[in-house]
């Protein structure tokens, strides 16, 4: 990821703001939010959003947390400073996803409808006169 040509899609967690974070050849990248109604907040969590059959990136898989959020006025879009959420030089153990699980992640990027509850009111019968004779 510190590749100055690296890029990856990727949403803020728990919400539905999509940007793009670029590789900048050290041990930062840098957050271009694409959602213009979407706010950065330092401490974000940055998830993959996934590639065209899963490769070269999974979705869902944790790539990092915004440490600085640059304001600019002028902008369209928002930027951030990130750092990784691994560090590159103390990898130990590597985990290779050979193929994608059933349900993709992504599935759960959708908003999920809020339950609506329907209310029926019956009348109750109302007791019909009795005729005496």
């Amino acid at each position: 990821m510190s590749d100055p040509t690296f890029k990856i899609g990727v949403r803020i967690a728990g919400t539905q703001s999509v940007g793009v974070v670029s590789g900048q050849g050290g041990d930062s990248y840098l957050l271009q939010l694409l959602d213009t109604t979407g706010e950065i907040k330092k401490g974000d969590v940055l998830i993959a959003r996934g590639s065209d059959n899963n490769r070269p990136f999974v979705p869902g898989v944790p790539v990092g947390v915004v440490n600085t959020v640059q304001s600019n006025a002028s902008s369209i879009t928002q930027n951030a400073d990130v750092d990784g959420i691994t560090n590159l030089d103390k990898i130990g153990v590597v985990a290779v996803v050979i193929t994608a699980p059933a349900e993709a992640a992504r599935e759960s990027l959708y908003p999920k409808p809020a339950p609506v509850v329907t209310v029926f009111v019956t009348p109750t019968p109302t007791p019909s006169p009795t005729t005496k004779k």
